[in-house]
Formats: C-alpha cells, sequence, structure tokens
C-alpha cells in the first residue's frame, strides 16, 4: 500500500536548488484495523522520495517491536 505521508510545494527558480526535510515517526506509520483501533505494525517500510514519478529515490526502514 502506498500512502503520502509527506509533500512540500516550493518554488525554485531555474538552476536553483534546495534541502527540503521530513520528520516522519513510528507512529505515522501506523493504520485503523477493522475495529477502528489505531495499530503500528513491525516490518519494512520503504519510503519514495521525489521531484515526480520519473524522478524516484527510496530507502527501506526496518520498524522493529
Amino acid at each position: 500500500i502506498k500512502e503520502l505521508k509527506g509533500f512540500r510545494k516550493i518554488h525554485l527558480n531555474v538552476g536553483e536548488s534546495k534541502t527540503v526535510a521530513f520528520q516522519i515517526t513510528d507512529d505515522a506509520l501506523g493504520f485503523y484495523d477493522n475495529e477502528m483501533n489505531y495499530m503500528v505494525e513491525p516490518g519494512d517500510f520503504v519510503f519514495m522520495v521525489g521531484g515526480s514519478s520519473d524522478d524516484v529515490q527510496q530507502i527501506t526502514y526496518n520498524l522493529k517491536e
């Protein structure tokens, strides 16, 4: 399942670059189960970052119990 966890629109002039940082906590990786209990399960999470769908970098984060 892919979910958007952060988004920031920035303006760049021609030739300019900027660093954009996001902080995503373990709690942000949770979900609601069928009984509407919020759960955060351990496992591997793949973070994908890019300026467009043609320019994506990714890392894997392992959330332990």
